[in-house]
């Protein structure tokens, strides 16, 4: 099986752009340098997609292309090597404004990612989750697309009990207020490692 193709690309140049977007909370009077930068993909994503709509002129109509963090691409040039730029997003019902630095460089790299639905449970509470990731780079002869394939492991949606159960992994099929008393220390801390980093939502039972 081959993971390359070759790719029929149409002429012209591609113009690459260095990327930093970071939050300007001007309310909070934090200075520049103590101001952070986004680490959320989907975030970046927004902030691009509202440049591109506010900023129209600036990018000559010509709709950029992002890969989520640092590389914006261009088919025409712009007309400024380097500018701020700033785009207010709602979320979470609050407004926040969004620095957009760019600074003109040259590395050609296109990427793209896919996540197809969950290939099954792992155990543990978490299911398999696989990935497409393509990019274009150029070759001795021409531009190739480049497919790889990679799984990881995320927590499926459920309870925090049935997951507490299953971390437990003891034959547990349900936990009361008195079995978290019973814990033992090994046992407590395992579910503080597996619960650490995973995002919990209260429902309020109709």
């Amino acid at each position: 099986m081959a993971n390359h193709f070759s790719v029929e690309l149409p002429a012209g140049n591609v113009y690459y752009y260095d990327v930093e977007i970071s939050e300007n909370n001007e309310e909070a009077n934090i200075p520049k340098k103590h101001k952070y930068r986004c680490i959320s993909t989907k975030v970046n994503w927004l902030a691009i997609e509202q440049l591109g709509k506010k900023y129209h002129l600036d990018f000559r109509n010509c709709g950029p292309v992002f890969d989520g963090r640092k590389n914006l691409y261009t088919r025409r040039e712009l007309k400024f090597r380097e500018r701020t730029f700033v785009v207010d997003l709602e979320e979470d019902q609050r407004a926040q404004k969004f620095v957009t630095d760019s600074v003109d460089s040259n590395r050609p790299v296109l990427l793209q990612a896919t996540v197809s639905e969950p290939g099954g449970l792992s155990g543990g509470g978490f299911e398999v989750w696989f990935g497409n990731y393509t990019s274009v780079l150029p070759a001795q002869w021409k531009a190739m697309l480049n497919v790889d394939m990679s799984a990881t492991t995320l927590c499926e949606p459920q309870p925090v009990t049935s997951f507490m159960c299953k971390s437990l992994s003891d034959g547990r099929g349900d936990m009361t207020a008195a079995d978290f008393r019973d814990l033992q220390d090994f046992q407590k801390v395992r579910l503080n490692k597996e619960l650490k980093d995973l995002g919990v939502k209260a429902s309020t039972p109709l």
